[in-house]
């Protein structure tokens, strides 16, 4: 019987895209897709994120998109060729040029051979300049964050081993302007006011220093302390559900009555306002309020995702989302951008190849010895075209058990299929051959079931995943495990094993007699009144089968081994 995981496909269908959806875009590179970074700007969206394929083969990725969801630059940011690499700052300026802040280490933990690095691209994607960290000094530190302050000068936060903390400041030509140590864990964010003085935050704690590093106030705050920014002289700080606002001596002034809204993210202050993005279960929501946080306006975004997906927003331009799917060999990264000054619904043309059948053409099980079988399954498949475009390429996979079971690193089967030219609402048959060939332990089972799943993989290049159908299982009956069960009646197979022919005994009415393979199959029917029969397997190859007689005094099961002369 075939099923379709009921969660997945519920996760899957419950993101509804909202009026003004500008575009949906697939990334596949050439493996697995982590610690992703999104920026908003102007009309475009930049992405950092780390590829890996296979074994030591990593890379740091940016890439560029405009609001129709044209790709306008993919470039390797990657600058060491260490294999633990991974972006960890992302900022871009108002002329278009940003910041990229990574870690680089060649094997798990920072020791001798380890690098941050600091670059600078322009708008185009053409480095300007790197700034590298490798000295014994610098190696056991840890970089936390990456600061674009409005003088245009750049912050970096540092956490050293022996839990000091401080401040590196650069000019925008990445040379050192001056650095601050102090024993307080500044780890987040930092900022800089008109004379000179410096704003910093921890987890739940703001202080102020002077230009030399000394302390001169501090303000604690309820709730972990998620951003913040500095806008002449105003210091506003974001939490999870709170805007709060300081003077240049970090005297409180006001916060925000946004009640209701929470998981605050993205604090942006200009001169007009003061923004930033929140959300719950159902829907996204820009929030709006002046400088002085005396009200606010929401606006809502009728998208549901996954809480953990970045996401940035232009105030009164657009809202990007990446979310990366697994797709259980290769991710794909779907990135999604809203107007937000729009009301009307954009058609987008996608690609989805989906699942709607899988039929099982041949099974095989040899039991093994401790309860160990060798199960191969044979299968086809029928992939449907539910997008609106004609796909060329897609790659089908198996793994054992459900989805959200996967096993890490067990891909029993993977193949691409090319050249489909497969039009929207057409259907084909794939031929998979042999899908599984794994040995299993399935110890203490009367009868063996296993569930077949396969999934689909690089549909073209972009990836619709709305619709639960990238997956599709099947119920397979493998057969009866060699158990026997002794019943209220004597029951004597002999032979067993036997070259042929099973005499069974009883010392009651046998009743009903019937033989499975290993497959399922039923091989022999007999109903009987007689204490005894003849049961001839001659015909049939050797191996493992399994009786079972069922009378007015129970069940009874057990293998039979049927061997070669």
């Amino acid at each position: 019987m075939r099923a379709i995981l009921l969660y997945l496909n519920c996760l899957f269908t419950s993101f509804v895209f909202s009026q003004g959806l500008n575009f949906e875009k697939g990334l596949l590179p050439d493996g697995a897709i982590s610690n992703q970074i999104v920026r908003t700007t102007g009309n475009s969206t930049i992405c950092a994120f780390t590829s890996e394929s296979g074994i030591y083969n990593r890379q740091i990725l940016i890439s560029k998109y405009d609001t129709n969801g044209n790709q306008n630059l993919m470039i390797n940011a990657s600058t060491s060729g260490y294999y633990n690499c991974a972006p960890i700052g992302l900022e871009i300026n108002q002329d278009g040029s940003f910041y990229l802040l990574s870690y680089n280490m060649l094997f798990c933990y920072p020791i001798s051979d380890f690098k941050w690095v600091l670059q600078k691209f322009d708008a185009t994607g053409n480095q300007l300049w790197t700034r590298e960290w490798d000295s014994p000094s610098w190696s056991y530190s840890q970089f936390q964050g990456l600061t674009i302050h409005q003088d245009e000068t750049i912050g970096l936060n540092f956490l050293n081993l022996n839990n000091t903390s401080g401040i590196l400041r650069l000019n925008n030509l990445g040379s050192t302007l001056d650095s601050i140590n102090d024993q307080a864990l500044i780890t987040y964010e930092n900022g800089y006011l008109t004379n000179g003085n410096i704003i910093a935050a921890d987890a739940q704690s703001v202080f102020l220093y002077d230009n030399q590093g000394n302390l001169l106030n501090t303000y604690n705050i309820p709730s972990d302390i998620r951003e913040l920014k500095v806008n002449n002289d105003s210091i506003f700080i974001l939490t999870f559900d709170q805007i709060y606002l300081f003077g240049s001596g970090l005297n409180l002034i006001s916060t925000s009555s946004t009640n209701g809204y929470n998981d605050f993210t993205r604090l942006k202050v200009n001169t007009q306002q003061v923004s930033c993005l929140a959300e719950d279960m159902n829907n996204i929501y820009v929030l709006s309020l002046p400088h002085n946080l005396s009200n606010y306006q929401a606006q809502t975004i009728s998208c549901s995702h996954n809480i953990s997906s970045p996401m940035d927003f232009e105030q009164n331009v657009h809202l990007s989302l990446a979310e990366a799917y697994n797709l259980y060999s290769d991710f794909a990264l779907r990135l999604r951008d809203y107007a937000l000054n729009s009301s009307n619904s954009v058609n987008i043309s996608h690609a989805d190849a989906g699942l709607t059948d899988l039929i099982v053409t041949d099974v095989q099980v040899v039991a093994g010895p401790n309860s160990e079988y060798l199960v191969k399954i044979w299968g086809d498949v029928v992939l449907k075209n539910f997008g609106t475009t004609t796909i060329q390429d897609c790659k089908i996979l198996h793994a054992h058990g459900a989805p959200l079971n996967y096993s890490c690193g067990e891909n029993y089967y993977d193949s691409l299929f090319t050249n489909l030219n497969l039009l929207p609402g057409e259907s084909v048959t794939l031929n998979l051959g042999l899908i599984h060939d794994k040995v299993e332990y399935l110890p203490g089972q009367q009868t063996l079931n296993y569930n077949l799943c396969v999934y689909t993989a690089i549909p073209n290049e972009l990836v619709d995943m709305t619709n639960g159908n990238d997956f599709i299982c099947e119920s397979v009956f493998l057969g009866y495990a060699a158990l026997d069960n002794f019943s209220n009646f004597n029951i004597q197979i002999q032979p067993n094993p036997s070259i042929g022919t099973f005499e069974v005994k009883s010392d009651a009415s046998l009743g009903m007699i019937t033989i499975n393979d290993l497959t399922g199959k039923q091989i022999f029917k007999l109903e009987t009144a007689e204490q005894n029969s003849f049961v001839d397997l001659s015909s049939f190859p050797s191996g493992a089968y399994h009786i079972n007689i069922e009378n007015q005094f129970g069940s009874y099961h057990k293998q039979l081994l049927l061997v070669d002369m």
